[in-house]
C-alpha cells in the first residue's frame, strides 16, 4: 500500500511527534509498504529529497513564524494542496 505521513517537522528535528512519525514509518516499512513522509524544510541544509531508512522524504519550504512558548512554529499550508496533488499523481 502507498501511504503518504504529513508531520511539520520530522527528524533531524527531535520531539515527540517527530519520533512517532518516524518510527510509524519504520515500522510500515517493515511491513511492506511505500510510505513517503511529507514535511517543512526546517534547516537550510536539509536536503529537498532524502531517502532514510526505506522510505522517501520530501522536504517543503516553509515559512517561519516567531517561537510560542519555546515551541517553533511553521506554515506551509499554502503549498502543501499543490505538493500532496503532485504526489498522488
Amino acid at each position: 500500500m502507498n501511504i503518504l505521513i504529513i508531520s511539520h517537522f520530522f527528524p533531524p528535528h527531535t520531539g515527540g511527534v517527530e519520533t512517532a512519525a518516524y518510527n510509524t514509518a519504520k515500522q510500515l516499512v517493515k511491513l511492506g509498504h511505500n510510505i513517503v513522509i511529507l514535511t517543512s524544510k526546517n534547516e537550510k541544509k536539509s536536503p529537498k529529497y532524502q531517502i532514510m531508512d526505506g522510505f522517501l522524504i520530501y522536504r517543503l519550504k516553509s515559512i517561519y513564524l516567531p517561537e510560542i512558548k519555546g515551541f517553533p512554529q511553521t506554515s506551509n499550508f499554502g503549498i502543501m494542496p499543490k505538493a500532496i496533488f503532485k504526489l498522488t499523481k
